[in-house]
């Protein structure tokens, strides 16, 4: 079953023949100013082509040292390559604001007149308005007023030249366009000579030779006078190697206390064992018996031994002799009585020897060699005190050489570094010298100004279907315009039909 909807889209597809007859009328009606107004802007186009002014343009491509130094000296190290590219860039950036300034736009301007450059605009008013309106002049209300030929063609300089640096490149691209082919590469040609002698220009600094020539010759005099002095005061203060000097004063130290701690253990020791000889000594004799003998001879007991022996043998003679009661009997047994008693009152009669104690003479000759290992020891101890104490002074005069010597070697080092820097600035210095002798720049060109018969401006095919399109815009314009004041509403016949179908075939489905 067929609904509305494809009912009412069969019937406009019928009806899109019997729009196009519409559209055609439409056009056939108004086919003449369409047409008049088609031709004309189709003519103006083709005028346009034939009278307009011709632009040529002029490339070339220059390159940039960095630095602007003809040589390049520079270390392949990853660090100073970094620095090279970012010099790199600054110098492409710095040379294409030098070609962009008007110092050299106003030398082209002046090498080539101001004619020259004006003429090289595609625009040239044949009607002199300005001239018109001078008289607003002096009120500055003209707006075509010149204040100055060179101004105007200094704008028409730069607006004509293109400078393209580029950020990964040491090539920077110019362009430079005029109606003259050989009047662009002139022109280009004389601006980058320019652009190259003002570049050695900035690039050197007049009397920088004799000025680092006298600096560095000022800063090695006053190296050598330091490093004199450096030497004459290792030589008063007997300095060879600090560090070194140090380091074996220190380790002296550590073994002169060392020893002394030792000796002083020692010292202690011996002490303490010399007292205990002493309290030895004190309890023990200094002398002792070493012999003892009895039965002297011609002593008192052997003689009263001899005497009784010789009593018993009298009366041993007498008993023989005389009778008991003899009196001369009787006298001598009480002679040998009494001679008994005192026989045997007499001690036994001994001879002592006395001698030195042994031990305590051990002891005492102890102690005296105690005694003097003490006195050794402690001048041992003195000595080393008296050691240690010039180590120490050593080392505070080290200490104090160490701070005078590190401010002279300092002093010396950054005198040094200085004339090193004065040293390669005069070096650099010289090299300048002679390249400004031999007329060389850290800009190279790489490609000429070129000279080309084509012209960049105007474009014959661009112009002609841009012209197409403007004249059919306007024709439509034109015929839309007519019938809107002729009917009020140019298109409502196109959709009349249309909108009549729609609106029977919604009844009929109602």
């Amino acid at each position: 079953m067929v609904t509305v909807r494809e009912s009412i889209s069969a019937e406009f597809k019928s009806e899109e023949p019997q729009q196009l007859s519409g559209l055609f009328a439409l056009i056939m009606r108004n086919k003449r100013v369409v047409l008049a107004t088609f031709l004309t802007v189709m003519t103006a186009t083709v005028v346009y082509l034939a009278i307009s002014e011709r632009v040529y343009r002029s490339e070339a491509m220059l390159f940039v040292r960095a630095g602007g130094r003809a040589l390049n000296l520079q270390n392949a190290s990853s660090n100073e390559s970094l620095a090279v590219a970012d010099s790199q860039q600054r110098e492409v950036y710095a040379v294409a604001e030098l070609l962009q300034s008007r110092l050299l736009a106003e030398t082209v301007v002046k090498h080539f007149g101001t004619e020259t450059i004006l003429n090289a605009k595609k625009k040239k008013s044949r009607f002199k308005l300005s001239e018109l309106l001078s008289a607003l002049n002096d009120y500055n209300l003209n707006p075509l007023q010149k204040f100055s030929d060179n101004d105007t063609a200094i704008k028409a300089f730069s607006k004509n030249l293109k400078v393209l640096p580029t950020k990964t490149s040491s090539v920077m691209s110019l362009s430079y366009q005029c109606n003259n082919s050989e009047e662009a590469r002139d022109i280009l040609a004389y601006l980058l000579k320019s652009a190259t002698e003002e570049h050695f220009r900035v690039h050197r600094t007049p009397g920088s030779q004799e000025f680092f020539a006298t600096q560095a010759e000022k800063l090695r005099s006053r190296l050598a006078d330091l490093e004199g002095r450096l030497r004459d005061f290792k030589n008063d203060t007997g300095l060879a190697s600090l560090d070194l000097q140090r380091a074996k004063t220190l380790e002296l130290i550590g073994a002169l206390e060392q020893d002394s701690i030792l000796s002083s253990a020692q010292l202690d020791a011996i002490d303490a064992e010399s007292r205990r000889r002493r309290q030895h000594m004190a309890s023990a004799p200094a002398e002792i018996v070493t012999q003892r003998t009895t039965d002297q001879p011609n002593s008192i007991g052997q003689n009263l031994r001899s005497k009784l022996y010789d009593l018993e043998n009298v009366e041993l003679d007498q008993a023989t002799r005389y009778t008991s009661d003899h009196p001369t009997a009787i006298s001598t047994k009480e002679r040998l009585v009494e001679a008994r008693k005192l026989f045997e009152k007499q001690d036994e009669s001994v001879q002592l020897t006395a001698g030195v104690n042994p031990s305590y003479q051990a002891a005492e000759i102890a102690v005296k060699e105690r005694e003097a290992s003490m006195d050794g020891l402690k001048k041992r101890i003195d000595s080393l005190a008296e050691k240690m104490k010039t180590a120490k002074t050593e080392v505070v005069r080290l200490n104090a050489a160490e701070v005078e010597l590190s401010d002279l070697q300092r002093e010396i080092e950054l005198v040094r570094s200085n004339y090193r820097t004065y040293a390669l600035n005069l070096e650099q210095a010289r090299i300048n010298e002679e390249l400004e002798q031999a007329k060389l720049s850290g800009l190279s060109i790489m490609q000429p100004p070129t000279l080309t018969a084509t012209p960049v401006s105007p474009i014959p095919l661009f112009v002609l279907v841009f012209g197409f399109m403007v004249s059919c815009f306007v024709s439509i314009g034109i015929m839309v315009a007519l019938e809107y004041r002729r009917i009020g509403d140019p298109l409502a016949f196109l959709i009349s039909k249309k909108t009549d179908k729609a609106k029977e075939l919604n009844s009929s489905a109602a």
